[in-house]
């Protein structure tokens, strides 16, 4: 989670966005976005759709004690609409305003189609 710091990173994700730039993520990836601002100063993901590696998940990767917060619960503590799959470990990608998000790492395919979807609208 070392992009939670990284505002060059933060920077230019959020300068892509405001572009009209796609930003995605996939699993623990989507910590990358939490501290993403818009222009107006706004965390670019609240009140956006979003899923990233669920709690439940956590648990039955046994990895809680190997990380240093949940994602499902910083996600929804700044203020996005986090949503996962209704069983742990299955296919969940969200889209919300060019912001791309899967819950987890079986996922990266899925995503990335679901950017080239977006794209070419």
């Amino acid at each position: 989670m070392i992009f939670l710091i990284i505002k060059a990173f933060q920077k230019l994700n959020s300068q892509i966005y405001e572009a009209s730039g796609i930003v995605s993520a996939v699993c623990h990836g989507v910590g990358a976005l939490l501290n993403i601002k818009s222009k107006a100063g706004e965390l670019l993901i609240k009140d956006k759709a979003v899923t990233g590696y669920s709690n439940d998940e956590e648990v039955l990767a046994k990895a809680l004690e190997k990380i240093p917060f949940k994602l499902e619960d910083e996600l929804k503590s700044r203020g996005s609409k986090y949503t996962k799959a209704s069983q742990p470990f299955t296919s969940y990608v969200v889209e919300d305003e060019r912001i791309i998000t899967g819950q987890n790492p079986q996922l990266t395919k899925e995503v990335a189609e679901k950017v080239l979807q977006v794209l070419r609208k």
